[in-house]
C-alpha cells in the first residue's frame, strides 16, 4: 500500500501543471522542444492560451548540444541554456505546460481529441480537447541493432553524451556515426576524455556546419576512421569491445551512439499522411492532410534538423492555426499554475561545505547539468519536492557547468543525482538515474511523518 501510495505521490508531483480529467484548449501542442515552444510562444502573442504537452525530454534534443553558434541575437549559446530561455519565456506568460505521454488522437472531427497518460502510472489518463492542433513531438535517436547493444545499451553503451560523459573523464571513448549529431558528440566528448574515437561508415561526414567539422578534426585528442563499421559489441574487463568491419577489434571505456533519429509519429499514422520513413507530409505551408492540425520541427523535417529551422516552421504553424481559429472562440484551458520553487543554487564548493556544516535539517543535494536530458526531466519533480517537503528538509541544486569541484568533492560521476545528507554531513543515501529518486521521496514522506507525529 505504501509504495501505491508513494507512486500516486510521484505522479501527482511530476507534472509542470495539475493534470485534469478533462481539459480544453484553443491549441494545443504536442512536444516541448525549440519547435513546440516556439509555436506556443507565437499563439500567446496574438492573446491566445495554448497548451503545450512536454513529452519525456523537456527543452528537445537540443539540449544535448554544448555548442549553438547559428541562434539569432546569441554569439554562443548552450542547448539547454536555449530551452531555459524558452520555457522561462512561456513560464511569464502564464502558458501552461503539462508533462505526459501522448496515447492516442482523434483528428476525425473537431473539437480534436488528445488522450495523454501518465508514463509513471498507465491507468492514469487525461482527454484534451482543442479546435487545432500543432504537432512538434520530434524525433527519437536510433540504434545500432547489432549484437551486444542492448544487453550494454545504458551501462557501457550510450545515446548522450552531456548526461553520462563525466563517466568517461580522462578515458577513451568512441563516437559511432558520422552526420551532425556525431559531430557535437564528440566535441563535447573531446574536452573531457582522454581520446575520443569517431567511427564513420561512409567517405566524409554529412553536415551542414563545416566549421564544427574542421573545429573537431584539428583537436589533437580526435582520431577519426572513415568507412569503417561496428558489428558487435562485447563486454570487456577493460570496458567495451568493438568489433569492427574492416576486421579489427578496439576496446574503450565507453561508446555513445549517434546516428540519427526516427520522427515519432506512431500515433499519428491513423489519421495524417506519413511518408515512407515516417515523417509528416506537409501541404502548403506547415498544413498536413488534416485541416486544423499543423506540424513543425523534426517530425516533418527530415533534412535541416536544425533549431533554428524548426523555430521558424514553429513560427508559421502557429500563425497558420491562428488564422484557422479565427472564427472559432477560445475555450478557457483548466490547468493549475505552477508553484514557486524552494531551493538554493549552489556556485562553488565553499558554500556547499558551509551549508552542510552548518544545517539543522537534512540536506538535499541535486547534482545536474544544462546538458543532460534526464536532469531536465528530473528538474520539475526537484522542483516541486522542494515546494512540498521545504519545511522538513534543505534542498540545494549544483550545477556541474558552475561548480565541478562540488562533483569531485562528493564522488558525483553519473547524473541526475540526488544525495541525502544528515546535519552531522554524512551522506546516508545516493540516487542515481531518474529510476531511484523513488527511493528519496520515501525519505522526504518519512520526514514529513515524523514532523506530524511530534
Amino acid at each position: 500500500m505504501l509504495c501505491k501510495m508513494l507512486k500516486r505521490l510521484l505522479f501527482l508531483i511530476t507534472l509542470f501543471a495539475s493534470l485534469s480529467a478533462e481539459m480544453t484548449a484553443p491549441v494545443v501542442i504536442l512536444g516541448g522542444g525549440i519547435a513546440g515552444m516556439s509555436a506556443a510562444l507565437q499563439i500567446s502573442q496574438a492573446g491566445l492560451k495554448p497548451l503545450v504537452i512536454v513529452g519525456p525530454m523537456p527543452g528537445g534534443i537540443i539540449t544535448v548540444s554544448h555548442d549553438v553558434q547559428n541562434w539569432p541575437g546569441d554569439f554562443f549559446i548552450t542547448g539547454p541554456d536555449l530551452a531555459d530561455k524558452l520555457e522561462h519565456q512561456l513560464e511569464k506568460r502564464g502558458v501552461p505546460m503539462i508533462m505526459a505521454e501522448v496515447t492516442s488522437v482523434d483528428f476525425s472531427k473537431r473539437p480534436f481529441t488528445i488522450h495523454v497518460r501518465n508514463p509513471i502510472l498507465p491507468d492514469e489518463t487525461s482527454i484534451i480537447k482543442a479546435d487545432a492542433c500543432i504537432i512538434a513531438l520530434g524525433a527519437t535517436p536510433n540504434l545500432l541493432h547489432i549484437p551486444g547493444e542492448e544487453s550494454l545499451l545504458y551501462t557501457k553503451i550510450y545515446t548522450c553524451a552531456p548526461c553520462d560523459g563525466l563517466r568517461f573523464k580522462g578515458q577513451t571513448v568512441a563516437v559511432i556515426g558520422g552526420g551532425e549529431s556525431a559531430l557535437v558528440e564528440a566535441h563535447y566528448l573531446s574536452n573531457i576524455a582522454k581520446e575520443v574515437i569517431v567511427l564513420v561508415r561512409g567517405k566524409e561526414f554529412r553536415t551542414i556546419q563545416p566549421a564544427l567539422k574542421e573545429r573537431l578534426l584539428s583537436k589533437k585528442n580526435v582520431k577519426v576512421r572513415f568507412q569503417t563499421t561496428v558489428q558487435e559489441f562485447q563486454d570487456d574487463s577493460n570496458g567495451i569491445k568493438l568489433l569492427l568491419n574492416p576486421q579489427e577489434t578496439v576496446v574503450v571505456q565507453g561508446a555513445f551512439l549517434a546516428i540519427g533519429s526516427s520522427p515519432n509519429t506512431q500515433v499519428l499514422k491513423k489519421f495524417l499522411k506519413l511518408d515512407s520513413d515516417g515523417y509528416i507530409v506537409l501541404k502548403k505551408g506547415q498544413s498536413t492532410s488534416v485541416p486544423g492540425v499543423f506540424a513543425a520541427g523534426d517530425v516533418s523535417d527530415a533534412t535541416y534538423n536544425q533549431a533554428i529551422t524548426a523555430a521558424g516552421d514553429a513560427t508559421k504553424a502557429a500563425l497558420e492555426a491562428i488564422n484557422f481559429l479565427s472564427s472559432t472562440p477560445p475555450e478557457e484551458t483548466k490547468v493549475a499554475n505552477k508553484p514557486a520553487a524552494n531551493y538554493t543554487e549552489i556556485s562553488d564548493l565553499a558554500t556547499l561545505n558551509s551549508i552542510v556544516q552548518s544545517s539543522d535539517k537534512p540536506i538535499i543535494a541535486y547534482f545536474s547539468s544544462n546538458s543532460c536530458t534526464p536532469c531536465r526531466s528530473f528538474r520539475p519533480l526537484y522542483q516541486k519536492w522542494s515546494q512540498e517537503y521545504g519545511a522538513y528538509a534543505r534542498f540545494l541544486k549544483i550545477n556541474g557547468e558552475t561548480c565541478h569541484a562540488c562533483f569531485n568533492a562528493y564522488e558525483v560521476q553519473g547524473i541526475p543525482a540526488v544525495l541525502i545528507i544528515n546535519t552531522r554531513g554524512e551522506i546516508i543515501k545516493r540516487a542515481v538515474g531518474t529510476d531511484q529518486m523513488i527511493e528519496i521521496l520515501k525519505f522526504l514522506e518519512a520526514q514529513k511523518n515524523a514532523a506530524a507525529s511530534r
